[in-house]
């Protein structure tokens, strides 16, 4: 699943932040050989909604951030719940790295070994 289109959060910021990239991760169970259908199918199913859940999060929290600068334009500071929607949006990104894995994890130590 493609990351989401956001005007004032910064993606790498999280990835960053996170230690690792839940997108890829998805990316990588998304572009797996769909021959290993039953853990796989369970593992894609799995990690798009954890990175569909991420996406509509970080989208909910760069659109509060919009708000509050609008809000700022008349002469009201919201630079406290600014730095909490980017906490806040950090914190759900380190939760779905961490899901992305478990999720990874899961599917390779299910998957039969080939001969």
């Amino acid at each position: 699943m493609n990351r989401p289109t956001l005007h004032y959060l910064q993606i790498a910021d999280f990835i960053a932040g996170a230690g690792g990239d839940p997108w890829a991760i998805d990316d990588s169970l998304q572009s797996a050989s769909p021959a290993r259908i039953d853990a796989l199918a369970q593992a894609r199913a799995a990690s798009q909604a954890n990175i569909a859940a991420l996406n509509a999060k970080l989208q909910g929290h760069d659109a509060r951030i919009g708000h509050y600068l609008d809000l700022e334009n008349e002469d009201t500071d919201y630079d406290t719940e600014i730095i909490e929607c980017c906490q806040l949006a950090k914190a759900d990104t380190v939760t779905a790295l961490r899901n992305a894995t478990v999720i990874r994890d899961t599917c390779a130590a299910t998957q039969p070994q080939a001969p």
